[in-house]
């Protein structure tokens, strides 16, 4: 078993329990959230990175190492 991984950004906290399954709900909600409290760099990097993605599993993974989802 893995040991989980803090965050980048472990003080930006969002709830993805309502995404449906949905990449880009996910991306929407964690780039809104760095924006507010890391900037507009940090909400674009993960952007960027989030959509390069193949499928929602991946952006899914790509949130827990940048935010704390909750």
């Amino acid at each position: 078993m893995q040991t989980p991984v803090e965050p980048t950004y472990p003080h930006v906290e969002v709830n993805l329990s309502e995404t449906s399954n949905d990449p880009l709900t996910v991306v929407a909600i964690v780039s809104k959230a760095l924006k507010k409290h890391q900037g507009v760099d940090s909400a674009r990097r993960f952007t960027e990175e989030a959509l390069a993605s193949n499928n929602y599993h991946q952006v899914l993974e790509l949130a827990k190492q940048t935010v704390t989802v909750m």
